[in-house]
């Protein structure tokens, strides 16, 4: 498994840590893969290396840092997870890549990661108290062929009072979140209800990729 960031617009492979995964011929590479995706991965089962692939996301900036846009429910995510997973399967054909990102949808409005503490609490306040849909995209590459799909996952939120929103946004947890909230951390709390993957609202529909990655006979 690959996991990139961003240094400085270089490309560079640095290695991790071991998570369990498929035993596979070649190497798993998930493309600008957050440290919880590792985990969410853990899931598929076996060992591989993880390592952490540094890439310039001038893309990704535009696309989570525009806050709130009106776009076409899953669209935005399974473009940049497209977008992430090419940039590095050119570099890499013989590997399998799996690119992924993440965004929340309330009603056709798509909340990427906030840009400050006020973008912060201005996402939770919307998505307080009512139901939102959670959209992972996700590509992978592999033995020359390619697969995209996106995967959905609602989301219902307990009413929240404004100390519990400035509680919560003056942590660390919200700034790296579509949405501005980890369900696995913090925000745990405030969720009422999940229809659909959990692991999706974490950014990594496990059972998807499974299947995905056998239709592609990677397993």
């Amino acid at each position: 498994f690959y996991s990139c960031g961003n240094r400085a617009g270089r490309h560079a492979c640095q290695p991790v840590r071991q998570y369990p995964v498929p035993q596979l011929a070649g190497v798993f590479q998930l493309h600008w893969l957050q440290r919880r995706q590792p985990i969410c991965a853990g899931s598929l089962g076996h060992q591989a290396d993880v390592r952490l692939f540094h890439g310039h996301q001038r893309g990704a900036d535009h696309h989570h840092r525009a806050g709130h846009f009106l776009l076409q429910q899953n669209e935005p995510a399974q473009k940049l997870a497209a977008a992430k997973c090419r940039a590095v399967a050119e570099s890499c054909p013989e590997d399998v890549v799996i690119g992924c990102d993440t965004v929340v949808d309330v009603d056709g409005a798509v909340f990427g990661k906030p840009a400050d503490r006020d973008d912060a609490r201005r996402m939770i306040r919307v998505l307080a108290g009512r139901g939102h849909l959670v959209h992972t995209g996700v590509c992978i590459a592999a033995q020359g062929r390619e697969l995209c799909f996106a995967a959905t996952t609602k989301v219902v939120f307990d009413a929240l009072s404004d100390a519990e929103i400035e509680a919560y946004i003056a942590t660390d947890d919200p700034y790296d979140k579509a949405g501005a909230y980890g369900v696995q951390n913090g925000a745990a709390k405030f969720v009422a209800g999940i229809e659909g993957c959990y692991f999706n609202v974490m950014g990594f529909p496990v059972s998807r990729v499974y299947n995905a990655l056998k239709e592609l006979d990677v397993l």
